[in-house]
Order: C-alpha cells, then structure tokens, then sequence
C-alpha cells in the first residue's frame, strides 16, 4: 500500500514535525467526527500541558477505490484544521504547542497507526459522540493501536467541559489499570480537582478477595506518587459493574481502564440500553494501553472488578 504524501501542516510552523524535537512526546487527535472534535482537544490539552508535550491535531482524508492521492481535493479539511489550530494558539490559555496536519490514505484507522512512529506519539485521544456513527472505527482504532505500538488510547465521552472539581476511578487489575490512574491524576492536577480510587467487590467474596481489594487500592495510591488529594475505598456489592456506574453519577469525571465485556464496556461507549445511559452529564474517560515492557503488580492482577 503506497503511504501518504507529505504532511502539510498548519500553525507554528510548516515544517513536518518528523524528527522534530519534543521533550514530553507528541499528543494525536485524529478528527474522525468534526462535531465530535472539542472534548477529545480539551482533554488532549490537558494532557500536554502537563507532560509539556507537543499536539497534533490530524485530519485523516480517505481516498476510494484506486483513487491517486494526489486527486483528493482537500481544501476543506485544511480549513478545518486550521481552525482548531489557530483556535488554540490565540486563547492564551492553552499554552501549548499545537500543530494540524491532513493525510491522506486507503483507510483512517491506517493513517492514525502510520502517523505513531514517524511523528514519536505517545498518545491518541479521541471522542465519542451521543449518536457516534463511527463507533466501530473508534473501537478498531483503540484495539489495533495499543495491540501493536507502546502507545496510550484515550477515548472521552459525555458532555460539556471538562473543568472538575471530582474523579472517580475504579480500581482493578488488568493490562490498562495503571495508565488509567496517570490519566486521571493528569486530568485531576489541571483542574485542582480530588481523586477517589474505589475497588467494588462483589459483597460474597472471600476474606482473601477483600485483602487483595483493599491492596489494589493501596498500589493504585502509590501509584500517583506525590498528588495529595486522594482518598480510597472499597466498595460491596450484589453486582460490581452496577454499582460502579452508579457512583459515577456523583462525580465529576470517572477514568477507567479499558473493561472488555459487559455493563461497563457499554458504560465506557455510551450505550442508552439497560441502566448505562450516553445522556450523562459528566464525563467518562477510558484509557487503553498494554503495558508489556514494565507492568507493575497493579496491571497484572486479573481484577475482576473491571472485567465483568
């Protein structure tokens, strides 16, 4: 498959940003929805400011069939990204560096896995819509990526800013746990806002069950090192996905790990079946990323809390 021509990119400079230097890696928002675009940059923002880290806002063009890529017209997705992007650089309160680009390919999904290497990303954020027509796209996207690169997904849904005085994140074992908390105390340092990690175990489980609960909250303490306003606690419960999602409801924010199956993956994509409703005020944010170089004690653990 032939690659994509050069990036032409759009803001602090138009120099592709290939081999460009940039301390706290690069931040990929890849504009699949153009209604579904402000949350995933209000988040990818956040995320930068605090690693000090580069943006780069990605318009994928697809193009049909054999259709050269040279032929696609893609004036108007120029102007797209040069929206967001002169957005951001005149609101003196983003203050971070932010670039746009277009690429053009076959598919979407390939263009956003082309784009990791060459352009040392670190980290996607994407945003799901009420009425997301894409969903599948978005799923293919998170499972693909954090299958072959060393890269972070993070996927926003919910409503309205993302300024919060609250975050919940349950706690459990498995491949995403830990980069679930970085995030959320990421979001958390941004807004001054206080984190509670809640492991929910089901209210049969042994005494052998609630030890380890209560150690997965402690590693899930440890783990956000020296941020202060923390508190932990475990939670019984007759159905462990059920209560999650009902304490979410309290918070402002709630930051999760990327659960496989079940209520709480409905939960994380917005599903309106059932008690899981898409027309929640407040934001869920998931984080998928297999850790295979250095998992600590928390990714290992199976967690049955976030896996039912």
């Amino acid at each position: 498959m032939a690659t994509a021509s050069p990036a032409a990119l759009t803001g602090i400079s138009a120099e592709d940003a290939t081999g460009l230097p940039s301390p706290g890696g690069r931040i990929l928002v890849p504009i699949l929805d153009e209604t579904a675009i402000n949350r995933a940059i209000e988040l990818a923002t956040t995320i930068a400011r605090n690693r000090r880290a580069e943006l780069l806002i990605c318009y994928p063009v697809t193009a049909p069939g054999r259709t050269p890529y040279e032929h696609v017209n893609r004036t108007g997705v120029h102007r797209e990204v040069a929206k967001h992007v002169f957005r951001m650089q005149t609101d003196p309160s983003t203050d971070v560096l932010v670039r746009g680009t277009v690429r053009v390919g076959r598919r979407a999904i390939g263009i956003i896995e082309r784009m990791i290497d060459p352009y040392e990303v670190d980290t996607v954020v994407l945003e799901r819509s009420r009425s997301d027509g894409t969903s599948d796209l978005r799923r293919d996207v998170v499972a693909r990526i954090t299958a072959r690169t060393n890269c972070d997904v993070v996927v926003v849904s919910g409503e309205g800013h993302l300024d919060v005085s609250s975050v919940l994140v349950p706690v459990a074992g498995g491949p995403h746990a830990g980069r679930a908390i970085d995030v959320a105390r990421e979001v958390a340092t941004a807004n001054d806002a206080w984190i509670d990690l809640l492991y929910a175990i089901d209210s049969s489980a042994t005494e052998r069950e609630r030890a380890d609960a209560e150690q997965y909250v402690t590693m899930g303490l440890d783990r956000l090192g020296e941020f202060e306003t923390a508190d932990t606690w475990v939670l019984e419960a007759d159905d462990v996905a059920a209560a999650i999602i009902e304490q979410s409801t309290y918070y402002d924010a709630t930051v999760l790990g990327a659960p496989q199956e079940g209520r709480l993956r409905r939960f994380v994509a917005g599903s309106t079946t059932d008690t899981v409703r898409s027309d929640a005020s407040n934001s869920v944010i998931m984080v998928a990323r297999e850790e295979r170089l250095a998992r600590d004690r928390l990714s290992r653990q199976p967690g049955p809390g976030l896996s039912r």
